[in-house]
């Protein structure tokens, strides 16, 4: 069992590497990805990653092959940096829904079991399952399809991302949500 967990990590190092233990966590939360780690320039992701960089907040990675049970599921890319040129603070990988099953079997593999309870949301006819591991540093999501409520169900959504970058997005949407159009 632990050398299967062992290769099976090793074999989503493409995914998430520099994963090291949490503290107060059950889970391994990662600590960058493929060798930049969290706060890393945009100029020092490019290094290690072919980026086509929109601004100085995203820039857009190669597809990326995530070894699972069953085989190798291709997703692709996006990096997200901290606002003004900031360092890398999440990162996520878009898939075909119809692959969403792999991965939340590689990602329970790889984390355990999420630590919030599994929700659901229903829109555009089709239901959306979300799974969510939140750690000390780092909260990782993980939708069946992007957002169903506003019809974007062509792709999957795993997000990986800096406990500050998540909290400043929920502060966000805190404040669009009190405030009148």
């Amino acid at each position: 069992m632990a050398r299967a967990k062992k290769a099976l990590r090793a074999g989503l190092v493409v995914l998430l590497c520099g994963v090291g233990p949490s503290v107060a966590h059950a889970w391994d939360e990662p600590k960058g990805l493929q060798g930049i780690p969290w706060g890393a320039s945009q100029a020092t992701a490019e290094k290690h990653l072919a980026l086509r960089c929109m601004t100085d907040e995203g820039c857009l990675g190669p597809t990326l092959m995530i070894r699972t049970a069953k085989g190798l599921v291709p997703t692709k890319l996006l990096l997200r940096f901290e606002p003004g040129g900031g360092g890398l603070e999440a990162y996520s990988m878009r898939f075909a829904p119809e692959d969403f099953e792999l991965l939340r079997a590689a990602f329970i593999e790889l984390y355990g079991k999420p630590t919030l309870p599994p929700s659901r949301a229903k829109g555009s006819g089709l239901e959306n399952e979300m799974l969510y591991w939140k750690g000390e540093a780092v909260v990782i999501q993980l939708n069946k399809y992007v957002n169903v409520n506003e019809g974007l169900t062509a792709r999957g959504i795993a997000i990986v991302e800096t406990r500050k970058a998540w909290q400043r997005k929920q502060d966000t949407k805190s404040g669009q949500k009190g405030r009148k159009p």
